[in-house]
Order: structure tokens, then C-alpha cells, then sequence
């Protein structure tokens, strides 16, 4: 996993080192700053993964700076921790909280109070950059992160990539808006299933268009894929009009203003799974998904590809 980098503002040469030893021993890389323009630049620079920084500093003072940071558009999305003095009035803290800091800690602090912190906001950060927006799913950064978890503890697991074939046809005959309910539609039916016929623990994520990943252990696999065609099945058929139901399948105008038949949408689902192979990587995960959906996708219907080859 890529090392997370945060970045220290603070007039106060003790509290940087304080910051920087103890987010070094947690992991992190850090970078320092001494005053709020430098520590402007330097976010600029290297796009941390979070800033801490001091209310009262010389010149630029936290306050400044955090607003400066919340206007910025390659940095608004950044959580900031603000660092206070016991002086530091009540209303400091509100205008903070206002213009968008995260957190405020009042010195002095443990060091478990900043690790806990610092790693509560990175991981809220991070999932909410990615949640897609319109089906509320974590996005493929939960996804690889999950994985990296699974492979580093040496546990089972089945990755599934979840792929609605024909979609395209019915957009076009049906609009993007009624497009758009079919892939919540379907992002309800999975996380259905996963959730009656899975494990507590498995991650259903959005990659975004009509693709889904599940994460789930390799018994689960068939009886959620069983589960997710029958209920699809059945309330896809309430999305096509009575012409299109009555063919079993759709009919689309092509560039060429020649006349294409598609049928109804049903669902590609590959597999990659660690149960009979030693899998080391998520590139790995990935290659073999890339792989079992152009098989699957190659059949008609719906279809499950699972990797079955062993060592």
C-alpha cells in the first residue's frame, strides 16, 4: 500500500518533531513546515494526505490557511486537524469548524490521541472520495484496499466483477435517467443477495457505469449469483415497455441507420479466487477477473466464470 503523507504547519520547532517522530513511528511520511505561506506551498506541492496546523502562527495564521485550503480545488478535499493553545478563544474554534477544519486537538497531546485521529480521518477521506454517487457504494479503493488486507493475512477469498451485459442498448432506447435506475436497480439486487446469502465481512463496491466487484469467500460465490439472477430476473422485466417484453429483446438504431437486435439485460459475473491457487497480488486479482469476463462475456446469458486452474 502506497505510504500515506502528512503534512505538519507549526511555528513551534517542539511540536514539529513531537508530530513528526510520532507519525513516523505510525507509518507515515511527513512534511514540515514552519509557517502557514511555506506550508501552503508545500501542500500545493505534494497533495498530503492530511495537514495538521497551528491557530496561531506569524503571518498566514491557521485559520487563513485552512481557508485558503477549502478554496482550493486540488486541495479542498484534504482533512485538516487545527492545533490550539489553551488560550485560544471559543470562537477560534468555531470559525475553524466553519471554514472547514476537521478536527481541532488542544495542546498538549498524547501521541495515541494524533495516530488515531490521523488515521480516522485519512480512511473517512478516502471512502468518500470514492463512494459513487449514484448508487452510495464505496468506489475500487475499498476494494483494493480489502484485498491487500485478505492477501497480507493470508485468508480465502473470491473476487467477483459484476457486469450487466447490454446495458448500452437499453440506454439508448431508454434514456440515461431510466438507464440510471437499472444500475440501482441492480446495485440493490447484489447487495441483497450478498447480504442473505454471503458473510458479515463481504464489500460490495461501485465501480461506476454498469461494473460491481463483490468480495466475498469462495462457498458464497454460486448461492449469491443464483440469488442475484432470479431477483433480477424478475424485476428487470417491470423497466421494458410491453413490446419488448413480448420479443425478449430490444430493438436499437445503429449509426448506419440499420436496425440491431439486442437482448434483454442479463449479467456477466468473473470470478478470481485464491481457494485453489496462490494469489500474491491484487494486479494478480485483476488480470484474472480481466480475463474471466472476456470469457464470460463471450457466452450468452448469464453467465459465471470462475478461474478453476490450481498451481
Amino acid at each position: 500500500m502506497n505510504q500515506k503523507k502528512v503534512l505538519v504547519v507549526d511555528d513551534d520547532q517542539g511540536i514539529r518533531e513531537f508530530l513528526e517522530t510520532t507519525l513516523i513511528l505510525e507509518g507515515y511520511e511527513v512534511l514540515l513546515a514552519d509557517n502557514g505561506l511555506k506550508g501552503l506551498d508545500m501542500a500545493r506541492e505534494h497533495i498530503p494526505d492530511l495537514i495538521i496546523l497551528d491557530v496561531e502562527m506569524p503571518g498566514m495564521d491557521g485559520l487563513t490557511l485552512c481557508h485558503t485550503l477549502r478554496h482550493d480545488k486540488n486541495l479542498h478535499f484534504v482533512p485538516i486537524i487545527m492545533l490550539t493553545g489553551s488560550r485560544t478563544h471559543p470562537s477560534d474554534k468555531i470559525a475553524g469548524l466553519k471554514i472547514g477544519a476537521d478536527e481541532y486537538l488542544l495542546k498538549p497531546f498524547l501521541p495515541d490521541e494524533i495516530s488515531i485521529r490521523a488515521k480516522h480521518l485519512i480512511s473517512r477521506t478516502e471512502e468518500n472520495i470514492s463512494v459513487n454517487p449514484l448508487t452510495k457504494l464505496p468506489g475500487n479503493y475499498t476494494f483494493e484496499t480489502e484485498i491487500e488486507k485478505l492477501l497480507e493475512d493470508k485468508k480465502q477469498f473470491a473476487a467477483c466483477h459484476i457486469d450487466l451485459d447490454h446495458f448500452k442498448a437499453f440506454n439508448d432506447n431508454y434514456g440515461y435517467k431510466w438507464g440510471d435506475e437499472v444500475i440501482k436497480l441492480a446495485a440493490k439486487v447484489i447487495s441483497k443477495s450478498m447480504l442473505a446469502f454471503g458473510n458479515n465481512e463481504d464489500v460490495l463496491v461501485h465501480l461506476g457505469g454498469d461494473d460491481f466487484l463483490l468480495l466475498t469467500t469462495p462457498d458464497k460465490v454460486e448461492p449469491i449469483y443464483n440469488n442475484i439472477i432470479a431477483e433480477f430476473s424478475n424485476e428487470i422485466m417491470e423497466y421494458y415497455n410491453q413490446s419488448d417484453k413480448e420479443r425478449g429483446f430490444t430493438i436499437t438504431v445503429n449509426r448506419r441507420g440499420q436496425q440491431e437486435q439486442f437482448p434483454l439485460i442479463t449479467f456477466s459475473v468473473a470470478v478470481a479466487s485464491n481457494e485453489t491457487k496462490n494469489i500474491t497480488s491484487y494486479v494478480q486479482v485483476v488480470d484474472i477477473l480481466s480475463e474471466m469476463k472476456k470469457f464470460a462475456k463471450s457466452k450468452q446469458g448469464n453467465v459465471l466464470a470462475k478461474d478453476k486452474r490450481s498451481e
